[in-house]
């Protein structure tokens, strides 16, 4: 009886101190074995990175890429070119040498007249194509918007003004002519002169949005 005793209370002994006995059963397969959570199982999985996109490129320059790319931007700053170099042309030199060296007004708006129906012209149909280079290029509503703006302003300022001043022109300075035809012609001729300056600061500030959007981002 001592014996057994002894030898309960070593056991009890033992086990307060966490010792395993020789002879103690080994623990049931899966007693001890943490279950397994959704949480922790989705923590074994790799992390994959979203792709990037190129971080030189502006994002309006990622729409259009390869030779599509190349062909579309240099359509746009082909007619944008044409556009700002002809009107500056006319409205820095032919124009002003015109009504400076012909003998007479009326001559100078002879000469005029055709030059600025052809870039009135011009204006329409450079600023079609802007508009949709620059949606294919996906370039944002100022740069497609502000091209028809320019085109609509084109088509009035030609068939709207252009046509009546030309009208005016014989009759408000001719042996019939009056104040009041002087002065209808005066007021078209500078809201024409109006439209002309507004269309050309535009054509410039389309130049330096695009010039923006093909503009590499700095390497960082």
């Amino acid at each position: 009886m001592l014996l057994v005793e002894a030898d309960g209370l070593v056991q009890e002994a033992c086990n307060a101190i966490g010792e395993p006995l020789a002879n103690a059963p080994p623990p049931p397969a899966g007693l001890y074995t943490a279950p397994a959570f959704p949480e922790t199982a989705r923590m074994t999985h790799p992390v994959r990175e979203a792709p990037r996109a190129s971080p030189h490129l502006p994002s309006t320059q990622r729409h259009a890429s390869g030779t599509s790319g190349v062909v579309l931007r240099s359509l746009l700053w082909l007619c944008l070119g044409g556009w700002v170099g002809s009107w500056a042309c006319f409205g820095l030199l032919v124009a002003p040498m015109a009504f400076q060296l012909l003998p007479s007004t009326r001559m100078a708006g002879t000469l005029v007249g055709p030059i600025l129906t052809a870039l009135h012209l011009y204006g329409v149909v450079a600023g079609g194509i802007l508009a949709l280079v620059a949606w294919l290029l996906g370039r944002g509503r100022l740069r497609i918007g502000l091209p028809l703006a320019m085109a609509i302003a084109c088509l009035y300022s030609h068939f709207g003004l252009s046509a009546e001043i030309a009208e005016l022109s014989g009759r408000a300075f001719g042996p019939d002519g009056s104040e009041a035809l002087a002065a209808r012609f005066n007021t078209l001729h500078q809201l024409s002169l109006g439209i002309y300056g507004v269309v050309s600061a535009a054509s410039l500030t389309l130049v330096v949005l695009h010039a923006g959007s093909d503009t590499p981002s700095p390497r960082g």
